[in-house]
C-alpha cells in the first residue's frame, strides 16, 4: 500500500469509529449523571451538574481557579462537616483526564492557602500534565522542622510562610501517612481530598460515594483540631 493508501484507510476508520466512541462516551457520561442523581437523593444531598449551586468559596481552592474546569458535584450536610461535596474535576484545553474530589467545609478558617502532594514520580508526572503551576499562584514550597518521615513522603505549599503546625499537627500527620497518594488542597474553610497521577474516577452509586467520602473523613476531622 502506498503512504496515501495508508493515511486514507487510517482516515476512513476514523470516520467509521469516531462516531461510536464519542457516542458510547456520551452514553456512559449520561449514565454516571443519573447514577449521581439517584446517590444525592439517598443522600439528602443537592445535585449540582455544574456545580452552580455550591458555595462560591470553593473556587478559592487552587485546582478549581482555573476557569477552564467544570464541575458535576452532589453537596450536603455529612456526618459533622457543615457541608460536603462530592463532584468530578472535567479538564479542558491542555488538561485532560477526569477525576474524583472530595470536598469538606470545616468549621475554622485555614491560616493560608496550601497544597499537599505526595512526593513521588507520579506526583510529578501529574504536575506536568496538569501545568498547575504552584510558582505562578505564588506557593511558596515548606518543610516540617524536624519530621523528615513526613517531609519525605508529602510535598507542602503554602501560599503565606507559616508555622506549619498551624495546618498540620501530630496526629493529623500521622493519619496521612496511612493514605497513599493523596492531594489535599485548602483554602478559606474548604479542604479538597483526591488521588494523584491515576486519574481514577470512583463509581457514582451509594456505596463507592460513601466510601470514598468516609476514606478521607477523619484527616478532614482533624483539621478542626
Amino acid at each position: 500500500m502506498s503512504n496515501y493508501e495508508v493515511q486514507m484507510f487510517f482516515l476512513y476508520v476514523l470516520l467509521i469509529f469516531g462516531p461510536i466512541v464519542i457516542w458510547f462516551a456520551f452514553q456512559n457520561d449520561r449514565k454516571r449523571k443519573e447514577a449521581r442523581k439517584i446517590t444525592a437523593d439517598q443522600l439528602g444531598f443537592t445535585y449540582s451538574e455544574k456545580g452552580e449551586s455550591l458555595d462560591p468559596s470553593i473556587y478559592k481552592c487552587p485546582l478549581l481557579k482555573w476557569k477552564h474546569h467544570g464541575i458535576n458535584a452532589i453537596h450536603g450536610s455529612y456526618a459533622n462537616f457543615k457541608n460536603t461535596a462530592v463532584f468530578e474535576r472535567l479538564g479542558g484545553g491542555n488538561n485532560k483526564g477526569e477525576y474524583t474530589i472530595v470536598a469538606f467545609q470545616i468549621d475554622r478558617q485555614l491560616p493560608t492557602e496550601f497544597v499537599l502532594r505526595p512526593n513521588n514520580i507520579a506526583t510529578i508526572m501529574f504536575l506536568k500534565l496538569e501545568k498547575l503551576n504552584l510558582k505562578q499562584l505564588n506557593f511558596k514550597k515548606l518543610n516540617f522542622p524536624g519530621d523528615e518521615k513526613f517531609n519525605a513522603a508529602y510535598m507542602t505549599f503554602c501560599k503565606e510562610t507559616i508555622n506549619l503546625d498551624e495546618l498540620f499537627n501530630q496526629s493529623l500527620r500521622e493519619e496521612l501517612l496511612t493514605l497513599k497518594s493523596i492531594t489535599i488542597e485548602g483554602a478559606g474553610n474548604w479542604l479538597l481530598f483526591y488521588q494523584t497521577g491515576s486519574m481514577k474516577r470512583i463509581k457514582t452509586d451509594l456505596k463507592s460515594t460513601t466510601s470514598y467520602i468516609e476514606k478521607f473523613s477523619q484527616a478532614a476531622t482533624k483539621f478542626n483540631n
